[in-house]
């Protein structure tokens, strides 16, 4: 028996007042999505499988928008690559800050964890979900969200030509081989990732990756801890200020990566249905803020939300998960099966 899981959704199946919203809702954990030309004229189609620990497959769409928000990165609790081949259409947008156009033929490869806007034309895709984890174990502690990878360069080439037979040849996947199939996808994305920067260059990238990696390690473990500052953070990896910052020049610095990772902690916390009988002030301490009125300021500057109507307001996605499932992905599609 195969153990690869295939989920399909096709937006003509429903009626057309119920086209878009339908749409929406398949893809509310990676995007919020509108059309981009009338709603009588919204198509979309998705043929995805899930193979070990990496979701990918064939998505069509009409022209439309895309945008991946903090409040979207805070909810869905994906923080995986995703690998884009467009292998008709396009767009142009920015991805975390940085202006990005797509043609066909090109491949995308978007962070999770960074903010997302585009404006696609009618497109036919090729996407595969890749935890991080996959891609370090390659030797590539993180890709900038947004890289382009030319379809017309060797590497572009290569990653497409596997892209391509690893859809058209998923359904065959079985117990024995799942995973060796996702860590070859993860090591050939790596590998372009690696041909794509130049060697110098390259070489001199990780120990500033590596070094932002433990930092937001340590962010983590001390998410509660009021004395958590960019200090406190140089002292514990007895690092120097200067490449401390140096190694967060693009989040604007360590203390607005500590606040980002503070507002995402309480979201999540204000979230979970286990602290229904916490309040938003308690929840606030628990995540490092000391002042009520200041967390609730940027926590709305962040999220566009209240901290009190993210209590209080009913869930609208699946809650968030250590490992993602296809079923989570797309929540609430019923079109699923096991193929044997």
């Amino acid at each position: 028996m195969s153990s690869v899981l295939q989920i399909t959704y096709n937006a003509d199946d429903h009626d057309l007042q119920d086209r878009l919203p339908s749409w929406q809702a398949q893809i509310a954990n990676l995007f919020i999505t509108n059309t981009l030309t009338d709603t009588s004229e919204l198509s979309a189609a998705v043929d995805i499988y899930q193979f070990g620990e990496i979701i990918g497959g064939a998505v069509s769409f009409t022209p439309s928008q895309f945008v991946r928000t903090k409040q979207t990165i805070a909810t869905s609790g994906i923080d995986h690559y995703l690998v884009h081949l467009y292998m008709k259409g396009g767009f142009n947008g920015v991805a975390g800050g940085t202006d990005i156009n797509i043609n066909s033929k090109d491949i995308a490869i978007f962070d999770l964890g960074s903010t997302l806007h585009t404006a696609a034309s009618s497109s036919e895709t090729l996407g595969f979900l890749i935890p991080k984890h996959l891609i370090a174990k390659n030797g590539v502690s993180q890709i900038p969200t947004g890289t382009k990878v030319d379809g017309r360069s060797m590497a572009g080439a290569i990653l497409s030509s596997y892209l391509f037979n690893l859809y058209a040849n998923i359904s065959s996947v079985n117990q024995s081989n799942v995973n060796t199939v996702a860590d070859s996808l993860s090591a050939l994305v790596a590998s372009t990732i690696k041909m794509q920067i130049d060697h110098n260059e390259y070489l001199s990238e990780p120990l500033s990756q590596a070094l932002r990696q433990r930092a937001i390690a340590i962010i983590d473990a001390n998410i509660c801890n009021r004395d958590l500052t960019p200090a406190y953070i140089a002292t514990k990896l007895k690092s120097s200020r200067t490449h401390l910052y140096r190694a967060f020049q693009s989040d604007n610095g360590v203390a607005s990566m500590i606040l980002e990772r503070r507002l995402l902690f309480a979201f999540r916390a204000l979230k979970d249905p286990g602290n229904h009988k916490l309040s938003v002030a308690s929840i606030a301490t628990n995540s490092g803020f000391i002042n009520p009125q200041y967390f609730s300021r940027v926590f709305r500057n962040m999220f566009g939300i209240t901290p009190k109507d993210a209590k209080t307001a009913p869930p609208t996605i699946s809650a968030v998960t250590d490992t993602l499932t296809i079923s989570s992905l797309l929540a609430t599609s019923k079109n699923y099966k096991r193929l044997v």
